[in-house]
């Protein structure tokens, strides 16, 4: 027989935390002591060592250091905060780029031009040369793929 109609309450719900100023913590706390866990299979012992080992090393304490994309963590003393002045007055916003003001791409040890980029991956994809030629000629390879092959071919 089915149970009654609507949304029912559940008897156990998961720890959710509220919005805003109504958040609380779900994962225990700081302190918080970690659950001990049993392993099985392995040799003999091994499940006892594991047990005591978990015991030994409690869970970490909360720190003020948040994960990738939080906040948390104040900038240190070699980033320079947007809107600060600038510590290079003398260097042009475009240095290191290929167009505009100051030393080109040369300055940072890229090719200065489209063809010397292109022979200098010619030059690093050379070594990859009959894997790429042998694929180029599978019946399923693009016809996309093949004329980059070709062309890499006719550079080395």
């Amino acid at each position: 027989m089915a149970g009654k109609g609507g949304y029912q309450a559940p008897a156990h719900p998961a720890a959710v935390s509220g919005p805003g100023k109504l958040a609380r913590r779900t994962d225990g706390g700081p302190g918080h002591k970690q659950a001990i866990r049993d392993i099985t299979g392995g040799d003999y012992g091994d499940a006892s060592e594991f047990r005591s080992l978990q015991q030994a090393a409690p869970l970490a304490q909360a720190s003020g250091v948040a994960g990738p994309g939080g906040g948390g963590m104040p900038p240190g003393p070699d980033i320079t905060p947007m809107g600060a002045p600038t510590t290079m007055p003398g260097t042009p916003v475009t240095a290191g780029a290929a167009m505009g003001a100051g030393p080109g791409t040369a300055a940072i040890g890229q090719p200065t031009s489209p063809a010397d980029a292109m022979h200098a991956d010619a030059a690093t994809l050379a070594h990859y040369m009959p894997a790429l030629v042998r694929a180029s000629q599978s019946d399923d390879a693009s016809p996309e793929f093949r004329r980059f092959v070709r062309q890499l071919y006719a550079q080395s």
